[in-house]
């Protein structure tokens, strides 16, 4: 009788070791999956901000050599006939007619 409570005990501690183990696998199994989840949406978030930095900056450099292009056409002599502006003759004084 002893021997059958003895077993009894042993196989009740045996699947008590094996639910505690077992949760504590489920809850580091989860705590893994949260934690990967997060550092997944992290590196997500900064790679976002970085291609949106570096868009940003090839933008402005972009528009600054327009801009100085831009400039330079309209302030090179030979360039006076490509000007949209009113203001300039499409002809340069070496080019007209003398007289």
């Amino acid at each position: 009788m002893l021997h059958h409570a003895a077993a009894a005990v042993l196989r009740h501690a045996a699947a008590a070791v094996l639910r505690h183990a077992a949760a504590a696998v489920l809850r580091h199994a989860a705590a893994a999956v949260v934690c990967h989840a997060a550092a997944a949406v992290v590196c997500h978030a900064a790679a976002a901000v970085v291609r949106h930095a570096a868009a940003a900056v090839v933008r402005h450099a972009a528009a600054a050599v327009l801009r100085h292009a831009a400039a330079a056409l309209h302030t090179h002599p030979d360039c006076n006939a490509l000007s949209l502006s009113p203001n300039h003759s499409p002809t340069t004084p070496e080019a007209a007619p003398s007289t």
